[in-house]
């Protein structure tokens, strides 16, 4: 039960820093001018000078480990690209709204990855929130098409994931969180300096840097600590306490987090769908995961 606490908390903690992020990604993306590799090789190139304060001693076992490897491309590798590139073209509530589905994504990669059976409640918390979600699209007033492929795009990288929690949960990976953390940052900065170097645009990043006001910098240090580091750092000390099913109910947080955000700083606008679309996702969210067979 303790464990079980200590990582709910983890989780949940994990969720503000993410819920929170995604205006600062907003707001450091338009000061790199939308480029979205000069925008994560700056991520990475602050996230980097981190690593020592989680230098392993197994440094070469753990880095020549490609299962390890394998994994860091799936998380930060493709999902921050995706989850990136998909809040850059649409709104940041709409970014929490598509969230909210995560815990539902994480549960369906854990049945067929874990295999892990689903009951009937899991199955009608699923569908009533991938239907809370179709709610919140015909709420929309004239989404567009970037509306469409930022949903997607978010949609994708919470399936990346998703698959990520699921393939570690399955493992086993006898690492510690700081160590797969350690990983995840290293392969990640190495991943994105190899397209800042072929795709990046390295004088607009230089100019762009040369124009950063005070609260740039504080949002590219937001993204490239908290969000990185840190988030890292929780997710995987959650995940070696407590299930990935329980883990995802905790991340709810980063649904409310994220469009009270949007609103509040962002001055982004809410319908009554979405309202109620959010309501039905979490409450088919609550049933599908809160279950014997989820815990």
């Amino acid at each position: 039960m303790k464990k079980d606490i200590k990582g709910i908390i983890a989780s949940a903690a994990m969720s503000v820093a993410i819920g929170l992020q995604f205006i600062f990604i907003k707001k450091t993306l338009n000061a790199f001018g939308g480029n979205i590799v000069n925008f994560m090789f700056a991520r990475f190139a602050l996230a980097i000078l981190t690593l020592p304060l989680i230098l392993p001693k197994n440094i070469k076992a753990l880095l020549s480990d490609m299962r390890l490897g394998g994994l860091c491309l799936i998380l930060p590798c493709a999902n921050l690209l995706l989850q990136t590139a998909g809040t850059m073209a649409c709104e940041v509530a709409t970014v929490g709204y598509v969230s909210s589905l995560g815990p539902v994504i994480t549960l369906a990669a854990s049945a067929v990855i874990n295999k892990e059976k689903l009951t009937a409640p899991n199955v009608i918390g699923m569908v009533c929130a991938f239907g809370g979600a179709l709610l919140i699209g015909f709420g929309k007033e004239n989404p567009g098409a970037s509306f469409g492929w930022g949903a997607l795009l978010i949609l994708l990288a919470l399936v990346a994931r998703s698959l990520y929690s699921s393939l570690k949960a399955k493992g086993p990976f006898e690492y510690s969180a700081k160590e797969i953390t350690f990983a995840q940052i290293f392969w990640g900065a190495a991943f994105y300096f190899i397209l800042f170097v072929f795709f990046g645009n390295k004088t607009a990043f230089i100019d762009s840097l040369s124009l950063f006001k005070i609260r740039d910098t504080l949002s590219l240090l937001y993204t490239g600590l908290i969000s990185l580091t840190l988030v890292y750092l929780l997710n995987n000390y959650s995940l070696s306490k407590i299930s990935v099913a329980l883990s995802g109910v905790a991340s709810n947080l980063t649904f409310v987090v994220t469009v009270a955000s949007g609103v509040a700083f962002l001055g982004e606008k809410i319908s009554g769908l979405s309202v109620a679309g959010s309501i039905v996702i979490i409450i088919g969210v609550s049933v599908a995961a809160i279950s014997p067979k989820a815990q």
